[in-house]
Parts: C-alpha cells; structure tokens; sequence
C-alpha cells in the first residue's frame, strides 16, 4: 500500500515538475517576444494531437512582428 501510494506521489511530482518547465520555457519565449515587439502583435497558440489512449501531443507557437535576430547572430 505505501508502496502505491509513493509511486503515486512520485508521479504526480514528476508531472507537476514538466508542467512547470514547460511553463517557465513559454514564459521565456513570450517575455522575449513582447521586448523585442515595439509594434505589431505577439500571438501564442496551442494545439494537441491524440496519439493513442491516454497519450497526447501538445504544440506551442509563439508568433511575433518583432525585429528579429540579424542572419549573421544566427548560430
């Protein structure tokens, strides 16, 4: 039983841990977006793919009218 319960736990912690980085990365790339947007828009949007039952896969976009990284800044 406290071995259920603790791999439970464990999971839970494991999922609550990529929810949160997945987060901090979205708000990195917007918080980028909008310093670099004067004008224009910044768009973010979210779609999912069922993969097979109880899997799925999530896509983020982040769009913007921003200036941009110069081609020679590009690695």
């Amino acid at each position: 039983m406290i071995d259920k319960l603790f791999d439970s736990v464990m999971r839970f912690i494991e999922t609550l841990l990529a929810v949160l980085l997945v987060l901090a990365v979205l708000l990195n790339f917007a918080n980028n977006a909008v310093k670099f947007t004067d004008e224009g828009e910044v768009s973010l949007s979210v779609s999912s793919n069922i993969l097979d039952g109880n899997k799925h896969q999530i896509h983020f976009s982040i769009k913007d009218t921003g200036i941009g990284i110069p081609q020679d800044k590009m690695g």
